[in-house]
Order: C-alpha cells, then structure tokens, then sequence
C-alpha cells in the first residue's frame, strides 16, 4: 500500500511548479472499515503533505471498478 500512495503522489506532484488548479484525488469507498481506514490516512497524506483535496465516492464493489475504469474514481487502496 505504501508502495500505491508513493506512486500516486509521484504521479500527482507538480514536478515544473506550475500554479494551476488541483483535481481533487477521488477514493473508492465499498463501505468496509478496512478501506475507510486506508482512504483516512492517505487522503491526510495527500492534503496536508501536497495540497490536493480528496474525496470519497461510496458504492458496491461492481460500481468501484467501473468508476476505476472509466476515469471517475482515481484510487482503489485495496484493490
């Protein structure tokens, strides 16, 4: 898992330092204790560390990976 946060903040870091608007990171959250455990910490990393805002969209297990596959969710911590 550290592994993913560490290449999700790679892959989000403003490596020219552009000032442009930030997305927010969007979490998949299927409602289990153990997800919304890891989506808390990482999401704390991703705001306080590099400034992006987060978000959670919750959902079945079949609504998560169609939203990790078209786009509208970014982050799946246990997947």
């Amino acid at each position: 898992m550290l592994l993913l946060v560490s290449v999700l903040l790679y892959s989000c870091s403003d490596a020219e330092g552009k000032a442009e608007k930030k997305e927010p990171i969007i979490f998949a959250d299927e409602g289990w204790d153990s997800v919304r455990f890891h989506n808390e910490i990482a999401g704390t990393i991703i705001e306080e560390g590099y400034g992006y805002e987060t978000d959670q969209t919750t959902g079945s297990s079949a609504a998560m990976w169609k939203g990790l596959e078209q786009g509208d969710i970014d982050v799946h911590m246990e997947a």
